[in-house]
């Protein structure tokens, strides 16, 4: 009998050891892993670190994106020098905007994604993009899709310093204000992808529910679904026409915009 307990005991305790073990090598392998996902994150920044996106810029039927963004360089933002674009689209797939009292829809104007040959013209057109304030065109910078999202976090804690009057600084995923970064843990970063994901997914749901009802009189449970987004390339037209700004402030704003597309930069 002693020995039978002798036996149950140390088994306890290699199990208990081993257990143990395990545990501290899960969290140096989350540790690892945290690293290695960092170190993604900043080469796929600095991948993109040439690009800017071009929101609201009315879209047309074969229309050719570089042109486009060279003629909003020159005229809207007063760059007198010739801008350098290796290469510009539409970023996502083309959709349906609002419709109107007459039952016509709008097409919803995708951003443009438009990459910078030259860094220094690249900073010169985000530098120059307050000029713009009296249009619906707007610029941004582009980001992978996890640091958009982290963002969208930090946005409203950085408004809200700026209305406050605080010195708020918004630099990639990090927040500084009054010189203090603030910290977002990642669980409150997830929660809040999360939360906007649900509200998104709902706002679909209850609009294909009002679809259904108005023509079978019935009610559904409510469901959740999502469309998966793809980069699209324009067909280069025979004119090249003056970028337009586009009601697209009407259909969303940029962050939402973005949250919905996955481009292969991404």
């Amino acid at each position: 009998m002693e020995g039978s307990q002798q036996f149950i005991s140390q088994s306890f305790e290699k199990n208990k050891s081993d257990v143990e073990s395990i545990a501290t090598e899960m969290v140096e392998l989350r540790s690892i892993n945290k690293e290695i996902s960092d170190q993604l994150e900043t080469l796929r920044c600095e991948n993109l670190r040439d690009n800017l996106l071009f929101f609201g810029v009315e879209e047309g039927e074969g229309e050719e994106c570089v042109d486009i963004i060279k003629n909003i360089c020159s005229t809207s933002l007063s760059i007198s020098e010739p801008v350098e674009i290796s290469a510009a689209y539409r970023m996502g797939k083309k959709g349906v905007g609002k419709t109107n009292s007459d039952n016509t829809q709008t097409t919803k104007s995708r951003p443009i994604v438009a990459k910078f040959m030259i860094r220094q013209q690249r900073d010169k057109v985000r530098k120059n993009s307050p000029k713009l304030k009296d249009t619906n065109i707007s610029i941004s910078e582009h980001f992978p899709k996890s640091v958009h999202e982290k963002r969208k976090t930090l946005i409203p804690m950085y408004k809200k310093a700026k209305l406050e009057g605080k010195s708020a600084f918004l630099t990639r995923d990090k927040l500084y204000i009054e010189g203090n970064l603030i910290v977002n843990t990642d669980e409150q970063i997830n929660q809040t992808i999360r939360i906007n994901s649900h509200i998104k997914s709902s706002r679909s749901t209850k609009n294909t529910h009002k679809s259904d009802n108005s023509t079978t009189g019935a009610q559904s449970a409510p469901g959740y679904s999502g469309t998966k987004k793809k980069a699209t390339k324009s067909r280069i037209p025979s004119k090249i026409s003056s970028p337009k700004a586009s009601s697209s402030s009407k259909n969303g704003s940029r962050f939402e915009i973005l949250a919905e597309m996955h481009t292969e930069s991404d």
